[in-house]
């Protein structure tokens, strides 16, 4: 569930539960029945050919264009699916990487720097060895949970995710990202999703203000 406490489960009973959810279920399927992914489940328009689609009775592909003539042209939007891609190229052109800077270490509870003269007369502050031991530690560990976070970004492939989420956002409106652990394989999984594949409350600008968040995408049970 989510963090809103509208739909909340905590004061039900255990039987009651179970409803509380097939009720959320039934609600958004009805809220979502006329937006639901059918005949224009297709990347034709993307591509240019807006008058092609699936047709829902026969599972053909039905192109409209070809009846078209000179007094009922049918002419697509130019460059749609270039203009597409280009604004997501455009977003994500900058090549980001993640910075992590080390944890700030609190100077007081350290002794306080010392005053030594040096050979030349001179007189320079000395500060605590626990200090600048304190100071060396969180650098490395900085360091390391940087390279981590770089290494990691690579592996989880982000610049192709964010690109894409970019590009199904342009066509739909929005799109997710899902970032979660998986205890299974013991890894940090991430997922893009369009705005077809996740349910949830449509009224409200927050994902989390949602009671529900529903993920209508093909699972196997061992994955569940």
């Amino acid at each position: 569930m989510a963090k809103s406490k509208i739909g909340t489960t905590d004061k039900l009973d255990t039987p009651q539960i179970s409803q509380a959810i097939e009720a959320l279920i039934s609600m958004y399927k009805v809220q979502r029945g006329s937006f639901e992914r059918r005949w224009y489940d297709n990347n034709f328009f993307d591509d240019g050919l807006h008058f092609r689609f699936i047709s829902r009775k026969t599972g053909k592909i039905i192109d409209q264009s070809t009846g078209a003539s000179l007094v009922t042209p049918k002419r697509a939007i130019p460059k749609a699916s270039r203009q597409i891609r280009g604004i997501a190229n455009l977003l994500l052109s900058l090549d980001l990487h993640p910075a992590v800077y080390p944890e700030k270490i609190a100077v007081a509870n350290f002794k306080p720097p010392t005053e030594q003269v040096g050979a030349d007369g001179q007189s320079q502050l000395i500060s605590d060895p626990q200090y600048l031991e304190a100071l060396k530690v969180a650098k490395q560990t900085a360091q390391r949970i940087g390279h981590w976070n770089e290494e990691e970004w690579k592996t989880q492939e982000m610049n192709d995710k964010l690109t894409l989420m970019a590009i199904l956002a342009a066509k739909h409106s929005i799109s997710y990202l899902q970032v979660w652990p998986d205890a299974v394989r013991e890894a940090i999984r991430t997922q893009v999703y369009d705005a077809f594949d996740i349910y949830l409350n449509g009224t409200l600008n927050e994902i989390y203000d949602s009671p529900a968040i529903i993920k209508a995408v093909p699972m196997l049970i061992s994955e569940i």
